[in-house]
């Protein structure tokens, strides 16, 4: 009954859903299709997708739109039921303490080597309600205008690569297409298999491979290279980072090594701007091979130690790091 009310609530507030039931299957709760001979469809209209700051949790962890966010009371409806049956709940809690207790377990040697990708937060913190709020709404929201949305009945769907990609319009959110039985979706293409594990707490196979935070002295400069993967502009048609030169310090938000491999056009955009650090094109070249062979290696160091510890998630380290280490040497 829970699950017919949802989608009558949906259809009150304009959205609408089509051959589509919740249910419990290989990988949780997900979303099922009632029929494999019709295609599957949600729709989410943008008075649905809150934003991500106007949700709380309470003190029994219970979630709630802010008072301040006014609603309609049909919206406010639908989200009383959802957070009450779909929302943040005491095994969510458990969950999410489970996954860092877990991470906190490792060995302080491969700790050491994965805050080249991760930030202390992920060893060193106990968590409070913002915490695991940040944490929870960080794999069920969708980013637009660099503001975050959360997005009720689509958040249920589960990940596979080969799964549906999200269609953001300006009159809302939606996802389409045939299925057998579960409803899949590509959570994100646009990160590599370390970040799509931290936020989403599963190994998955990514086409992308970042480099690695990095300080790096080269020749008499210093080159800062991160993981933010939201600091981006578009140049030609192209995703590069954003790279900013002060008093001889170059810090670049991301660096892309398969593109940095592949694509020349990314490639000669890096170089442009290093370039402004007064190095050639042979030390940049140098800086770019030196740069991968780095990665390359830390990558063999997280193998190499998160197979001496055979822990359940050492080994899904031991995966990324595998996986990783096999797309940087197969693009060349």
């Amino acid at each position: 009954m829970k699950n017919l009310k949802i989608f009558e609530l949906l259809d009150k507030n304009l959205g609408f859903s089509k051959n589509i039931t919740i249910s419990d299957g290989q990988y949780g709760r997900g979303i099922f299709v009632i029929n494999n001979m019709e295609s599957a469809k949600i729709f989410l209209p943008t008075e649905l997708l809150i934003d991500s700051s106007k949700i709380n949790l309470s003190n029994n962890y219970n979630l709630e739109l802010e008072n301040s966010h006014r609603v309609t009371k049909n919206i406010k409806e639908f989200y009383v039921h959802y957070f009450k049956y779909y929302g943040f709940n005491k095994n969510t809690k458990i969950e999410i303490d489970n996954f860092y207790n877990e991470m906190r377990s490792l060995s302080s040697i491969l700790q050491e080597y994965l805050l080249f990708y991760f930030s202390n937060f992920v060893f060193n913190k106990s968590f409070d309600k913002i915490d695991y709020l940040k944490i929870y709404l960080n794999s069920r929201q969708i980013s637009q205008n660099k503001k975050n949305y959360f997005m009720p009945i689509i958040e249920l769907i589960n990940h596979s690569l080969s799964g549906l990609t999200y269609n953001l319009y300006p009159k809302g959110l939606s996802i389409e297409g045939s299925f057998q039985n579960e409803v899949f979706a590509n959570y994100s293409r646009h990160i590599d298999s370390f970040e799509f594990f931290k936020n989403y707490k599963i190994f998955s196979k990514q086409i992308k491979v970042f480099s690695c935070k990095l300080q790096i002295k080269h020749i008499d400069k210093k080159i800062l290279i991160e993981r933010n993967f939201n600091e981006y502009k578009i140049v030609d048609n192209l995703k590069v980072p954003i790279i900013a030169i002060i008093n001889k310090i170059a810090f670049i938000t991301h660096l892309d090594l398969i593109m940095l491999k592949n694509n020349s056009n990314y490639r000669e955009y890096i170089c442009n701007q290093l370039k402004k650090l007064d190095l050639n094109e042979q030390s940049i070249l140098k800086f770019y091979n030196q740069l991968i062979e780095f990665n390359r290696l830390h990558l063999n160091k997280i193998y190499d130690q998160s197979i001496k510890e055979k822990s359940q998630i050492s080994l899904q380290i031991k995966n990324i790091a595998e996986h990783q280490i096999k797309m940087i040497g197969t693009h060349s």
